[in-house]
């Protein structure tokens, strides 16, 4: 009967654990969400990370994550998270969306690094400049069209 009784305390004890374990993720969680919500990104970001080392198949806190690092400059990190966001929910746009956006971005520094770095009379530089034209312009359209999303 000792014997029991001592499991049962030790049972006690680990439901215990597992349940304060669980709430200290979901308070972490809304760490991290309270953090993007106020444009603290690194602080977001690294709330993220750790999230989703344990949770996985948190589209959302994926899909966040990249916004997170879109916003500190970090398009390759972005560009990861924003693919992990997709997988889980191919049916959202919102990634697509900003993964698309994103590619657009670095098409523009490409021709536009193109454009500085070759000399002025190459025959790719005024195409690059054309090319630059098309994108920015594609991209004002589509920022005047659809407010961005959280």
């Amino acid at each position: 009967m000792k014997q029991i009784t001592q499991m049962l305390v030790v049972l006690l004890f680990g439901l215990i654990a597992v349940g304060n374990a669980a709430a200290e993720g979901t308070e972490s969680r809304k760490q991290a969400d309270a953090d993007y919500a106020a444009d603290r990104y690194e602080a977001a970001a690294a709330k993220y990370e750790k999230w989703v080392e344990t949770h996985p198949k948190d589209h959302e806190a994926w899909f966040r994550l990249g916004n997170a690092y879109n916003n500190l400059i970090q398009p390759m990190k972005a560009l990861a998270a924003w693919r992990a966001a997709q997988k889980l929910k191919p049916k959202d746009p919102r990634a697509w969306h900003n993964m698309g956006l994103l590619y657009l971005r670095m098409a523009v520094e490409s021709y536009d690094n193109l454009r500085r770095n070759v000399p002025k009379n190459d025959p790719m530089v005024p195409f690059s400049q054309h090319a630059i034209n098309s994108i920015l312009n594609l991209i004002s359209y589509r920022a005047l069209k659809e407010p961005r999303k959280r």
